[in-house]
């Protein structure tokens, strides 16, 4: 995965982790590292227990539509003020 060039950004809300941005850019794009790092994202926080959040945004070059779907498939609902929230899952031992 090229790390120089993807990014995440995240903000640590104590029980909360808010993602302001993930930036893959567009020659990258379609080639699987954007869901890699949101799959070690989750990991994460599946593992430590943090809500995430995130408010997915057309700031950045991609389309709106494809973004939701985009983070429903890591299990993100959208709230009632438009937030995209993901409850840690827990692991069975």
């Amino acid at each position: 995965m090229p790390t120089s060039t993807c990014y995440v950004a995240c903000l640590d809300l104590i029980d909360n982790y808010y993602i302001s941005r993930i930036i893959v850019p567009a020659p990258f794009r379609n080639q699987g590292f954007g869901t890699k790092l949101m799959e070690d994202i989750c990991k994460d926080a599946d593992d430590e227990g943090p809500t995430l959040e995130v408010h997915p945004t057309i700031n950045y070059g991609s389309d709106i539509d494809r973004l939701r779907k985009f983070f429903e498939r890591f299990g993100f609902k959208k709230d009632a003020d438009g937030l995209y929230v993901r409850q840690p899952r827990q692991c069975s031992t």
